[in-house]
């Protein structure tokens, strides 16, 4: 179950050993920021009992726990929260209608997939890290982009990139992607002393392949699609230069 903090969570019983309770209080105890709000009574200590030692602050009141299902209205047209989560034994009784947040219902023993509230998601990169930044401008399009090596952790929703276990500190060939522009290809051939014609796409709209032959100074043929292109020549010193050829004209960090 995804949630986005700060938010406000009720239990079901005093003791929160049911449902999420225990987790969420196992994830929060340890955060002085945090509150948790119980009815005041001897059985206080009992329940916080394996959750110590707590950094959360406790705030002891004398109140009915609980809500009832008539309060639950009233409360979200003060809270006017964005997702609201209810148990599924309320899905049918529930008169909840609200165009300013979406329900859920959820029940025991079952994953319910919470959708995000972020557009982008947040990666914390190490500094050793962002200081090998290189940045390049991309031909296609009008953003920078630049390649990096680490060890990606997730934990508790935190996307973390470390460096991890270099295993060598040798340049990597770029990655290229995209299909290259045949016409630009073409030049860029002529001017290292390659021959080459264009021959017409073939195949259909969504498989569609176009050829480049090349004639002199050995004999190779370049087949372009859209999401690959291959060389295929008997001569390899022919084919380091078409392959340093095509990289040229393609994008590539």
């Amino acid at each position: 179950m995804n949630w986005q903090e700060p938010c406000i969570v009720f239990s079901p019983h005093w003791s929160l050993r049911l449902g999420p309770a225990v987790h969420l209080l196992q994830r929060w105890s340890g955060d002085q920021n945090s509150l948790l709000i119980l009815e005041s009574g001897p059985d206080v200590d009992l329940a916080l009992l394996p959750f110590k030692p707590m950094e959360m602050k406790v705030l002891e009141c004398s109140f009915l726990s609980g809500i009832r299902l008539q309060n639950v209205e009233p409360l979200l047209k003060i809270l006017q929260p964005k997702v609201v989560l209810l148990p599924k034994d309320l899905k049918q009784i529930s008169s909840l209608k609200s165009n300013s947040c979406s329900t859920f219902h959820y029940c025991i023993n079952e994953t319910l997939r919470i959708p995000s509230l972020k557009d982008n998601s947040e990666l914390e990169i190490a500094t050793d890290l962002a200081s090998q930044f290189n940045w390049r401008n991309l031909k296609q399009e009008n953003i920078n982009m630049t390649r990096l090596k680490g060890e990606l952790c997730v934990d508790q929703g935190r996307q973390q990139l470390s460096t991890g276990n270099q295993e060598s500190s040798e340049s990597r060939p770029l990655v290229h992607w995209g299909s290259p522009d045949l016409e630009k290809l073409l030049v860029v051939l002529s001017n290292r002393g390659i021959k080459a014609t264009l021959s017409d796409a073939f195949g259909s709209e969504s498989e569609s392949a176009s050829l480049v032959h090349v004639h002199d100074p050995n004999q190779a043929l370049i087949e372009v699609r859209t999401t690959s292109t291959v060389i295929s020549t008997a001569d390899e010193s022919l084919a380091s230069i078409i392959f340093e050829a095509i990289g040229s004209v393609l994008d590539g960090v």
